[in-house]
């Protein structure tokens, strides 16, 4: 601990006794000292929040779509697909390069009077002539090359247009990624609140079973029930706290499940607490709109469309390699030789180069063959998604039904429950009860609860996949 006189000093510098150089320096020490020890003392923002927050469905989905590694790897994805597009859009450009070579040809007579040969790229040139038949050892070169594609049988353009529906397929799962992700967000937090209120039923029930053990326990000192009756409701208080335990633990797991759906390393010293209420929202159901609905609208079946799409162009690049292939080719050259009085050498060429397969081993037959295999797979693909799309909308209708039916009649048995108990445990005070009347009653009144909780969780998830079903769960 600071002493009052040192915390003084070290808040008010001012106060220490200024009467040399020596003791100015050390006040400078002493404050430089002192801030170094507030703000390293001082808490972060996230610190003073503490280590647990309450969230609502909002923030959970706010996080993740921020934090989430499978959203941000699909966006990455989505990215690389535009920039392959661009490169692909780059092909109905010239295609210019500065190229150099340099050339040795051996000391003897012969290397010096033959034709240089081509290294690499290097197109033949003419040797520097120094007298008659004498060639100089070394030639560099240097130019400029320009090629332009004239006709490639429209794999060019299919190239493109596949990349760019490439493109709109990486984006359409982003979004069908984000859809998932909110389901599942959703899905996990309303069970989160659901064991939140079965925890809350159960802690209520352990109360009620720890008041019916005390009042047993008076009557059998006074003679009024027997010690068998203690132990029946001993034994039921002791399965109940179990119960407790168990949805304690649901919890929790839900929370973890939460909180690696929002991206959150479950190391860090941050849990969340799911904040809200299970609501019961009336809603309108039409079948026939949502199956239109998700026809035009579902990220999933855009994105099985766009493979159709996407397959469609490979196979005119496949088709496309059996047509001939003309470019333009236009190049500058200039050199010159290494000896002394060797001469400068220049060179203009243009020219036009066309090239026709005329037998490939049945290669490009087979990839045409192959690509139209696999065109017949992304249409099969496409019915298929569609199918599973319409099943989905009337699963979440269907869905939708069962539980508002099962929250009008769990509603119905909880308040049944509830008055049943009431009166089992009034006759259990009086002494008139039976003890196994009252832990049933106490037993239906939990069970209801828990039924209660779980068809408004069901019929909240529900809606959340209805409203993915048809692609508007944002």
């Amino acid at each position: 601990m600071f002493k009052p006189k040192l915390i003084a000093c070290l808040i008010f510098p001012d106060s220490i006794p200024v009467s040399s150089p020596f003791t100015q320096m050390k006040r400078l020490g002493l404050v430089m000292v002192t801030g170094s020890i507030l703000l390293w003392g001082t808490p972060s923002p996230g610190q003073l929040a503490g280590p647990s927050r309450e969230v609502t469905l909002d923030d959970v989905i706010e996080i993740a779509l921020a934090k989430s590694p499978e959203l941000l790897a699909a966006k990455y994805e989505a990215e690389a697909a535009a920039k392959g597009h661009e490169a692909a859009r780059g092909r109905n450009w010239p295609f210019a390069e500065i190229f150099g070579d340099y050339q040795y040809s051996g000391p003897d007579k012969e290397n010096k009077t033959r034709l240089f040969s081509n290294i690499g790229r290097m197109p033949q040139l003419a040797p520097t002539a120094r007298g008659t038949g004498q060639f100089d050892n070394s030639v560099y070169a240097a130019g400029l090359r320009v090629t332009y594609p004239l006709y490639v049988g429209g794999r060019i353009v299919a190239d493109i247009e596949a990349s760019r529906v490439l493109t709109l397929l990486t984006r359409e799962q982003v979004v069908q990624t984000a859809d998932e992700l909110i389901f599942n967000l959703s899905n996990t937090f309303y069970n989160a609140l659901r064991f939140q209120n079965d925890v809350k039923a159960t802690e209520a029930n352990v109360t009620a079973l720890e008041e019916a053990q005390k009042n047993m326990r008076s009557h059998v000192e006074v003679g009024r029930a027997a010690r068998v009756d203690l132990l029946k409701v001993n034994t039921r208080l002791a399965a109940v706290k179990q119960e407790l335990t168990q949805v304690r633990n649901k919890v929790e797991l839900a929370y973890v499940i939460l909180k690696t759906l929002m991206g959150l390393d479950l190391t860090e010293p941050f849990s969340v607490k799911a904040k809200g209420a299970l609501g019961h929202e009336a809603v309108t159901l039409d079948l026939a709109e949502d199956l239109r609905e998700a026809e035009s609208r579902r990220p999933a079946l855009q994105a099985s469309r766009r493979a159709v799409e996407a397959q469609e162009q490979r196979v005119q690049i496949a088709k496309g390699a059996h047509l001939p292939s003309i470019a333009l080719r236009m190049q500058y050259v200039g050199g010159g030789g290494a000896e002394s009085g060797g001469r400068s050498l220049q060179d203009f060429t243009a020219g036009m180069s066309i090239s026709v397969p005329v037998f490939t081993g049945g290669q490009l037959t087979a990839h045409v063959a192959q690509e139209e295999a696999k065109l017949s797979k992304a249409r099969a693909d496409f019915n298929k998604s569609r199918l599973d799309v319409q099943r989905e909308v009337q699963t979440a209708h269907l869905d939708i039904s069962d539980s508002e039916e099962r929250i009008a009649t769990a509603q119905a048995a909880l308040e049944d429950a509830r008055e049943t108990l009431r009166i089992e445990q009034l006759k259990t005070e009086v002494g008139r009860g039976i003890i196994e009347n009252l832990l049933d009653a106490q037993a239906a009144e939990l069970q209801a609860e828990t039924n209660y909780t779980r068809a408004l969780a069901d019929y909240n998830t529900a809606l959340v996949a209805r409203r993915k079903a048809i692609g508007r769960i944002r």
